[in-house]
């Protein structure tokens, strides 16, 4: 990978909207607590994408399962404002790691975590508005009358008898 630690957690932190040391504790939990879920192999190919310190996190709990949450968590900190900053750092981790990791972390995380690791869309195009060509001058007394209800041609469909 080619950002730094310090890196990540500035983009948690503009994700979050939280202050950067907050954002890095939380990197170091979510990481902590993804790395119960993965198998060896797994854990080695994330970590290997991953800066040195947030590499260690993730190795460090290969068998703790306890919930992502409970590792974030901080006193006087909402459920509500834990779960944010936990999709906060998945965000941001769907947008750094190659697919291959991404495809190795759904495949082995519960399913209400797996699906926070979806990267941010990419900016919408505005949509493009049909371009009616006008057919009758504006000087006419219905100028939009081949595109109005009200006035346009109605097309009479043969019904079978």
């Amino acid at each position: 990978m080619l950002l730094r630690i310090d890196q990540l957690a500035t983009h948690v932190a503009a994700h979050a909207g939280v202050s950067t040391p907050l954002a890095d504790y939380a990197l170091r939990a979510v990481l902590t607590g993804i790395g119960g879920h993965l198998s060896p192999a797994f854990r080695q190919l994330i970590a290997e994408e991953l800066p040195s310190p947030l590499a260690h996190a993730l190795q460090s709990a290969v068998n703790d399962r306890r919930p992502i949450e409970d590792r974030v968590q901080l006193t006087g900190m909402s459920q509500g404002h834990t779960r944010e900053l936990i999709a906060s750092v998945c965000k941001v981790l769907a947008e750094e790691l190659s697919e291959e990791a991404l495809r190795a972390l759904c495949a082995s995380l519960p399913p209400a975590t797996a699906v926070m690791f979806v990267p941010s869309a990419p900016p919408a195009e505005p949509p493009s508005v049909p371009y009616h060509r006008q057919a009758n001058s504006v000087a006419e007394a219905n100028p939009h009358g081949d595109i109005k209800l009200s006035s346009g041609r109605r097309r009479v469909i043969d019904e079978p008898n």
